[in-house]
């Protein structure tokens, strides 16, 4: 049994104003036309039938996506996080987590003008790259053969990402600095750090000595050797697992603070 949660995030109106705004007067819309179409009404033939089956499925979609709303909640505790979705409940102890993704995107009037990004933060910082003034945040949490996700659709998903930080990362940079100690290798999807370097997809490993910083750009790691225009080594961060905690590893075994430039989300990047 789990303590009383210390924060809930529950789930914005946006989605079901749009349903009800457009998507329901949509399928109505589609049966309506269907019945005006009909060539017979007593056979059931005639092209209006399609748009009136058309119609019927979209209001069912619409009905389960407005509950589907209306029942969703997460909850955060001591103990771990728990999804609650209908009559469906996941839940991930805190203790069990080996993966925190991070997924940021800025959308502003207009259009799309940032790319997907994931914003690369160290381990127990507050929040360097302002994610509360990004227009959507994606959390993946994995762990004990569950998987759950928040956004920024529901209500305080950025400080729920942040607690959720502070509670997995320290466990997990210990683990990946004794691993790296031993001599093993700390394996971050396509990013792997050693006592040897960094190596990205599966390529020999940089050494610290010649990696000049370890910076997020433009949605992706990259790898900078000194006097070196182009990087030496990069990868996608929206495909890179615990990212807060590989920078903040990388700064421990290297020495060099990574480079990063905090701000507003401009253009797909932090400047």
């Amino acid at each position: 049994m789990w303590a009383p949660p210390l924060q809930t995030l529950h789930r914005g109106l946006a989605i079901r104003v749009l349903v009800g705004l457009f998507l329901v007067p949509f399928s109505l819309g589609m049966m309506f036309l269907g019945w005006k179409l009909k060539d017979d009404r007593h056979s059931g033939s005639g092209p209006g039938v399609g748009f009136i089956i058309f119609g019927l499925l979209m209001l069912a979609l619409s009905v389960w996506l407005f509950y589907r709303e209306s029942s969703r909640l997460v909850t955060i505790h001591p103990e771990g996080i728990k999804l609650k979705k209908g009559s469906q409940y996941t839940a991930i102890a805190w203790e069990a987590v080996d993966e925190i993704w991070l997924h940021a995107v800025n959308v502003q009037a207009g259009g799309l003008i940032g790319l997907a990004i994931t914003a690369a933060v160290r381990a127990m910082s507050n929040d360097p790259f302002n994610l509360d003034k990004a227009s959507q945040v994606n959390v993946k949490l994995v762990g004990g053969g569950q998987t759950l996700k928040f956004n920024k659709a529901d209500k305080g998903c950025v400080l729920a990402f942040r607690f959720a930080c502070e509670r997995v990362n320290p466990r997990l940079l210990d683990r990946y600095a004794r691993l790296v100690r031993d001599g093993g290798v700390a394996v971050f999807n396509k990013v792997a750090l050693s006592l040897h370097g960094v190596s990205f997809n599966g390529k020999p490993p940089l050494a610290f000595a010649e990696i000049e910083s370890l910076q997020v750009d433009g949605g992706f790691i990259r790898a900078k050797k000194a006097g070196k225009w182009l990087s030496a080594g990069s990868a996608a961060a929206a495909q890179t697992p615990n990212v807060m905690v590989l920078i903040t590893l990388f700064d421990t075994l290297s020495g060099k603070p990574m480079v990063r430039t905090e701000g507003d989300l401009v253009g797909g990047q932090y400047v």
